[in-house]
């Protein structure tokens, strides 16, 4: 089962969980949590794409 990236975004400190509070309280039907934190300015699309590879037990390359 895979963790929640919200746990993951915390552990790593690209998050607080003030930040992920007001991100919930922002989320409609058709957006993720994800999204509405890079709309926010909260995360950069690196930290989200590193805590990704934590969640898919992946590599993370910054370039190939």
């Amino acid at each position: 089962m895979l963790r929640p990236i919200e746990e993951i975004l915390i552990e790593k400190n690209f998050l607080s969980i003030e930040d992920l509070e007001k991100a919930k309280a922002l989320v409609n039907g058709e957006k993720s949590i994800a999204e509405s934190l890079f709309k926010q300015g909260v995360i950069t699309e690196e930290q989200f794409l590193q805590t990704l590879s934590i969640q898919l037990d992946m590599p993370y390359w910054e370039r190939i």
